[in-house]
């Protein structure tokens, strides 16, 4: 855990660690424990969710290392290959801003234009290649296609995260707005998650995630029993009570210790 959650420190949204509990514990007893060894309040995920089972593994605890494509790369005991996830992270995070081989350089141009947040203007690229060269119409257009659904899969992302992370949505929806600017079908797509977060209540909402971010934050640095964060927390849930926060806080309250 502590080894992940450096790498998950180390490489923030480059890299996305999710913890996985399989001696069906409860959740809320994973929680109280993850807390506990100040192991909770970052960017790591936690489930009790098996995504997939790593074969030839038994025992715990064991990994899968997953490329941006969902690949598996690496898998089994995780404390014997801590060398190993290192150096594949790291290549993996270099690959992020290099073009696929099989594109052309006219393409690649294209990839890394979308990749440097540049949305439209990699995709507009990418659509001029298409015109202008019909031997690379079909690779071009193929690339059109997955930008877009790069994109819509980002919007759909964000729709979803959008109760529990409004401060995190709210600067993802700006990063893509200026990425996508000359794009009218995928700012389209945008204007809903923008309404939204332009409404009064999603106000009330942002500051009651501030206050909860300040909380766990105190707990994850001060440990589980502070009683300053226990105080924070139970003025959240009163002051926000209709908030997604208050819900979570209320939570809190409950599975730590008294």
């Amino acid at each position: 855990m502590p080894a992940g959650l450096r790498l998950q420190e180390e490489y923030g949204d480059d890299l996305q660690i999710v913890f996985v509990e399989v001696q069906r514990t409860p959740r809320d007893s994973m929680e109280t424990f993850g807390w506990k060894r100040k192991w909770m309040g970052t960017n790591a995920m936690w489930t009790t969710e098996r995504p997939f089972k790593v074969s030839g593994v038994k025992g715990i605890p064991h990994f899968a290392l997953l490329s941006a494509e969902g690949e598996v790369l690496l898998s089994g005991y995780s404390n014997s290959k801590h060398g190993e996830i290192r150096k594949l992270v790291a290549q993996e995070v270099r690959k992020r801003g290099r073009a696929p081989e099989h594109l052309s350089p006219k393409l690649a141009k294209a990839w890394k234009t979308f990749q440097r947040g540049k949305l439209a203007a990699g995709i507009a690229e990418a659509q001029k290649v298409a015109a202008k060269r019909p031997e690379l119409a079909a690779q071009a257009t193929k690339l059109v296609t997955d930008f877009r659904a790069r994109v819509a899969a980002r919007i759909d992302r964000a729709q979803r995260r959008l109760a529990e992370d409004p401060l995190g949505v709210e600067d993802e929806v700006a990063t893509l707005a200026k990425g996508l600017a000359g794009e009218p079908d995928l700012l389209a797509q945008l204007a809903d998650l923008q309404e939204t977060l332009a409404m009064p209540f999603m106000a009330i909402e942002r500051e009651a995630a501030k206050l909860l971010a300040k909380a766990e934050d105190r707990l994850n640095s001060r440990g589980s029993d502070d009683r300053g964060a226990r105080t924070s927390l139970e003025r959240l849930a009163k002051k926000y009570a209709e908030s997604y926060s208050a819900e979570r806080a209320l939570h809190l309250l409950a599975i730590l210790p008294r």
